[in-house]
C-alpha cells in the first residue's frame, strides 16, 4: 500500500469519528478503490461491510416491511424502496438507490433460503411474502 493510500484511510478513519455521514465515507471508500492503482486484483479481497446499515440491521428492516404489508406480494425493488423510506435516505442519489436495491436483492434471496420468506415468480418478477410460519408469530 502506497503513502497516500495509507494517509487517505487514516482521514477516513477520522472521517468516521467525526461528523461525516456514513453515505459519504462509503462513496469515498469506493473513490479509493478506483484509484488505488497499486492494488494487486489477485489478492483475495477482505470482506467490508456496507456502511448503511448496522449489523443485521437490512434483513430486519425487510422483514419489517413484509410484515407491514401483511400479506401483500412486494418485488425486492418495492421493498428497497420502503426501506430507503424508512431510512430517510436521499432518493435522489441514484447511485445509493441502486446499491440498496442490489443488496435489498441478496437479503431477500438470503430470507428466501432460510425459511423466513416465500416467493412466487422467477427473476426479477419474483415477488415476496412473509412465509407462513414467520407471519403467524
Amino acid at each position: 500500500m502506497s503513502e497516500i493510500t495509507r494517509r487517505l484511510a487514516g482521514l477516513i478513519d477520522q472521517c468516521n469519528a467525526s461528523l461525516i455521514s456514513r453515505t459519504d465515507l462509503t462513496h469515498i471508500h469506493g473513490v479509493l478503490r478506483v484509484l488505488a492503482t497499486d492494488l494487486d486484483p489477485e489478492t483475495k479481497r477482505a470482506y467490508l461491510r456496507n456502511h448503511y446499515f448496522a449489523r443485521t440491521e437490512l434483513s430486519r428492516l425487510c422483514l419489517g416491511v413484509l410484515r407491514a404489508a401483511a400479506g401483500e406480494l412486494l418485488s425486492a425493488d418495492d421493498i428497497a424502496g420502503r426501506v430507503i423510506a424508512a431510512k430517510d435516505f436521499d432518493v435522489g442519489d441514484a447511485i445509493l438507490c441502486g446499491a440498496i436495491r442490489e443488496q435489498t436483492g441478496s437479503v431477500v434471496k438470503w430470507l428466501h433460503r432460510n425459511g423466513a420468506v416465500e416467493n412466487s415468480g422467477a427473476g426479477r418478477a419474483s415477488k415476496w411474502t412473509l412465509s407462513r410460519e414467520i407471519g403467524a408469530v
